[in-house]
């Protein structure tokens, strides 16, 4: 494996980084399940990135011999997209835009990188970290999406928001400093 290659299931057929790209998500291919018998001596895990903007950016891959599988590998590659997501998402604030930070009431996990980040400009949403673009089932293009679509009327200052469907989330907000 090397980069440059077109690695889509045409040109290669069965394989990791083809797969992910062709249903954009996360995949698995173990050893003679390549198509190309070179490929057979190989475990690959790949899982694809988004932008903000909700569009395909890349596959991250992450190969062992078949014979010694790395099994954590789909873990790793998923914490590794996620904080990427997460922290590609936040370079997004400009002067006319924030982040609304989201957790479920319930949620014990504190992580930054759990949280739903949703990109705001005005009422509009302009970008999400997949974990919000996946609660939400938002689709890109975004940009027809507002917080009240999304949200109920409420007080939208206070610690929490209620979803159109009953959730309650804890809201944070950063603006650029």
């Amino acid at each position: 494996l090397s980069p440059g290659h077109i690695w889509t299931e045409q040109h290669y057929g069965t394989n990791a980084i083809g797969t992910a790209l062709a249903v954009q998500q996360a995949c698995e291919v173990r050893g003679s399940e390549h198509w190309l018998n070179r490929n057979s001596g190989l475990c690959c895990s790949a899982y694809p990135l988004f932008s903000p903007e909700g569009y395909l950016a890349g596959i991250l891959d992450l190969s062992s011999p078949a014979d010694l599988p790395f099994r954590d590998a789909p873990v790793i590659i998923r914490r590794f997209i996620q904080q990427t997501e997460y922290l590609w998402t936040t370079k997004r604030l400009n002067a006319e835009r924030y982040l609304l930070h989201l957790r479920r009431e319930n949620n014990a996990d504190i992580s930054d990188s759990s949280e739903f980040l949703l990109v705001i400009e005005g009422d509009v949403i302009v970008g999400a970290n997949r974990l919000a673009v996946n609660e939400f089932g938002l689709l890109p293009p975004y940009d027809s999406v507002t917080l009240d679509t999304l949200f109920t009327g409420g007080n939208r200052q206070s610690d929490f928001l209620e979803s159109c469907s009953g959730q309650r989330y804890l809201q944070r907000r950063t603006r650029p400093h």
